[in-house]
């Protein structure tokens, strides 16, 4: 057997090396890359980068908090497991993770393929051995009614700061009354009120050129 030229082998060893250069990657690697962004401190890229499903499940501002509440806002190490692909556009990878304080959490995570890479889809923990319960802590989907994100959560004001604000709120209704317009009343409105109301303002007609 004839061996093969000495060029003839450089030329193979290059392509071999620039095949596996380009090698796409894995669900393993997307779910590093994922975590990788939130220990660096980057929560918003890592959660643009998800899938379009796990984004519609939640807002960033949830993820991030919910991220600080498990501890994962501080990562100290990570370790992965080989993934477990369903089929060609849905794999599972589980992955330890040990926040800077020493708490353990593990996580199993679901990613999708979606736009020609694998992107993070799920966030739970992994299945309770004794009740068999999976929790999935990066949802509001199923939430009750009465639920109220982590960035909302403030302690009522005491009694002396209710009877202020219901003081201001009353002057500046009657403010509104007697200047017939509740624009600037509607103006200081809480977001969420404002979502449910109209001022009843109508613009004046453009005068003629």
């Amino acid at each position: 057997m004839r061996r093969a030229p000495f060029p003839l082998l450089v030329v193979i060893a290059a392509v071999m090396l620039l095949a596996s250069c380009g090698k796409a990657p894995t669900p393993v690697d997307a779910a590093k890359s994922f975590f990788d962004q939130v220990a660096a401190g980057h929560a918003a890229e890592a959660y643009a980068s998800s899938a379009f499903s796990f984004r519609a499940q939640q807002s960033q501002t949830f993820f991030t908090s919910t991220l600080k509440e498990l501890g994962l806002g501080a990562i100290a190490s990570a370790k992965y497991g080989a993934p477990e692909t369903e089929d060609a556009r849905t794999a599972k990878v589980r992955a330890d993770f040990t926040t800077q304080d020493g708490k353990a959490v593990p996580l199993v995570i679901t990613l999708s393929h979606e736009d020609g890479a694998w992107r993070v889809f799920a966030l739970k923990s992994p299945r309770d051995a004794r009740t068999g319960l999976v929790e999935n802590r990066f949802s509001v989907v199923g939430r009750q009614p009465d639920f109220v994100e982590a960035i909302d959560r403030q302690p009522a004001p005491d009694e002396a700061a209710v009877k202020a604000l219901v003081l201001d709120a009353l002057l500046r209704f009657n403010a509104a009354v007697q200047e017939k317009s509740f624009v600037e009343f509607f103006e200081n409105c809480s977001l969420a009120w404002q979502d449910q109301l109209v001022t009843g303002e109508v613009l004046p007609a453009p005068r003629a050129p």
